[in-house]
C-alpha cells in the first residue's frame, strides 16, 4: 500500500490491560501462597536464633549449634551477630528462633482441683505401706501364639 494507515491510540487499551494483568497476577500469588502454606517470618531484632550452615558431610547439622543474636532486619534480610561480635547478613529462610531449655517449661503444671484434699492443720493419716511388686508379678499384655506342639512322626518318643 502507498498510503498511510490511521494510527490507532492504544494509550486506553495499554492501561485496561495492566490493570487487568496486575490484578490476575495478584489473585495467583495470594493462591500459591496459600497452596504452599507460605507465611511472614516471625524474626524481630533482639531473638536469638540459630544461622543455617554449609553441609560438609552427612553428620553435619543444618544449623549451627551457637546462638546468635538478631540486630538488624530490612524486609526478609536480618543482619545476626555471633557471641564473637562477627556479623552476618542472611535472609530470613537462613536463620530459624532459638529457644532454650529454661524457656520451655520442663515441668507439666498440676491442674486444678488435682492438689492434696488434706487441710493444712490436719496431718494425714498414716496409709498401709505399699506393697513392692516384681516384674514377674506384673500381667504383660501377650500377644497371641500358635499351639506348639511334637511333629506326628514323634509321638511314639518320650521325650523329657
Amino acid at each position: 500500500m502507498r498510503g498511510k494507515l490511521p494510527d490507532i491510540s492504544t494509550a486506553q487499551a495499554d492501561l485496561e490491560v495492566r490493570d487487568r494483568d496486575a490484578e490476575q497476577k495478584g489473585k495467583s500469588k495470594i493462591y500459591a501462597d496459600e497452596r504452599r502454606g507460605a507465611k511472614y517470618s516471625d524474626v524481630d531484632i533482639g531473638d536469638t536464633v540459630l544461622v543455617k550452615q554449609e553441609k560438609t558431610d552427612k553428620l553435619t547439622t543444618p544449623f549451627n549449634t551457637t546462638p546468635h543474636k538478631v540486630v538488624g532486619k530490612a524486609g526478609s534480610q536480618v543482619v545476626v551477630e555471633s557471641p564473637t561480635g562477627a556479623r552476618y547478613s542472611r535472609n530470613t529462610t537462613w536463620v530459624k528462633k532459638y529457644t532454650s531449655a529454661r524457656e520451655t517449661p520442663a515441668e507439666e503444671e498440676t491442674p486444678q482441683g488435682a492438689e492434696d484434699s488434706t487441710p493444712n492443720d490436719e496431718t494425714p493419716v498414716a496409709q498401709a505401706p505399699e506393697q513392692s511388686i516384681t516384674n514377674s508379678e506384673i500381667p504383660a499384655t501377650q500377644r497371641p501364639q500358635r499351639v506348639k506342639r511334637l511333629p506326628q512322626k514323634l509321638t511314639d518318643f518320650v521325650i523329657k
